[in-house]
């Protein structure tokens, strides 16, 4: 049995290398198209994977392992904390965390993923690949920078 798969990229050449990373996996339909319009943040969507090195900053080269940015069913939120004492917030900043969602104890704020979020993602690489290797896939596609559409 088959699954079908489409990733998102920013650009034609994202998706393009990413295919090409494709060559070795059994595939049926492989093909990078643009899209016709946006992808909005009611779908569910698997981010990049982020290259890290140990020291936890962005590592072009990718020489040491790969650390997953959270997965999202549908695309979860991630916090972000402002672990700042209330009391020695001032005025502004109390209101800029209650306006942004957040809770004005912990600081802790939504930043689930919107429309806005997505539209720099302009192409799609579609294909039906096998269940044995459809993670192995997945994971090479988010590694490669796509966005990866969960369709169960």
């Amino acid at each position: 049995m088959t699954k079908q798969i489409q990733a998102y990229f920013k650009t034609e050449d994202d998706a393009e290398s990413a295919k090409t990373k494709l060559i070795g996996f059994q595939t049926e339909h492989l093909e990078v198209s643009r899209l016709g319009e946006g992808i909005g943040s009611d779908r569910r969507i698997l981010l990049p994977i982020a290259p890290v090195n140990f020291s936890g900053s962005s590592n072009a080269a990718g020489t040491s392992g790969a650390v997953g940015v959270p997965t999202a069913y549908p695309a979860a939120g991630i916090p972000v904390v402002d672990d700042r004492d209330p009391e020695e917030l001032s005025e502004e900043d109390r209101e800029r965390r209650v306006d942004e969602g957040g809770d004005l104890l912990s600081g802790a704020v939504d930043v689930s993923p919107n429309d806005e979020d997505y539209r720099d993602l302009e192409y799609v690489l579609a294909a039906k690949v096998p269940d044995d290797t459809y993670q192995d896939v997945v994971n090479k596609l988010r590694a490669s920078g796509g966005y990866v559409e969960i369709f169960d």
